[in-house]
């Protein structure tokens, strides 16, 4: 593990000027890393603190989501270039191996939802995607976090990628979907993560 302020080895310069000068590219590329997510998408709909947030969570490192936040506004290219040495030195997490591996299919239609739901998602698509999160990462301990840091579009993807959900287009349908069709997509997303919670307890089945 290194400090979040540390700048010798095993510390690489191009993760320092990704960190001090790309700090959004930075974070989405350490996302990536962690969890198989397109890069592009991570850099359109999650801001980087929240990229930190989520890669300490999957790596299991002791923190609060309050910590990451400050941390991520007080100094990003320290947070960032953080995560990006801790995710090329730990790799993958074992809890994720399975994390968009293009192996399942969606137990719900893109169409399957009820109006209730629909009316929830048009009215506060912020609550939804928080709910998603603590879905996806129990240990998830902010919803007012998720809700100022992520852009609820990028929870469809994120759901495909975590369960491993088949797609032959995934940059297109993850971005392009949740777009033309917004709530429905969130809704599926939010339904998938409700039926299996917690996708890393799947990775080894």
């Amino acid at each position: 593990s290194t400090r979040m302020a540390q700048h010798s080895d095993p510390i690489i310069c191009s993760e320092i000027c990704l960190g001090c000068f790309l700090c959004p590219i930075a974070a989405a590329i350490a996302k990536s890393r962690v969890d198989r997510s397109n890069c592009c998408v991570n850099l359109m709909c999650f801001m980087p603190c929240w990229s930190f947030g989520y890669v300490r969570m999957q790596y299991g490192i002791t923190g609060i989501c309050g910590d990451d936040c400050c941390y991520g506004v007080l100094c990003p290219c320290c947070t960032n270039r953080q995560a990006l040495t801790e995710t090329r030195l730990r790799g993958q997490p074992q809890n994720a191996v399975n994390y968009g591996s293009n192996t399942r299919e969606w137990n719900y239609s893109l169409f399957d939802c009820t109006c209730c739901e629909m009316c929830r998602t048009c009215i506060c698509p912020c609550c939804v995607a928080a709910d998603i999160h603590e879905n996806l990462q129990p240990q998830a301990d902010s919803c007012c976090f998720d809700t100022f840091c992520m852009n609820p579009m990028g929870m469809y993807g994120q759901v495909r990628v975590s369960y491993g959900i088949i797609t032959d287009f995934p940059c297109l349908e993850d971005t392009c979907l949740p777009v033309v069709c917004f709530v429905c997509a969130l809704n599926r997303a939010k339904k998938q993560s409700e039926k299996y919670p917690n996708p890393s307890r799947l990775s080894n089945k």
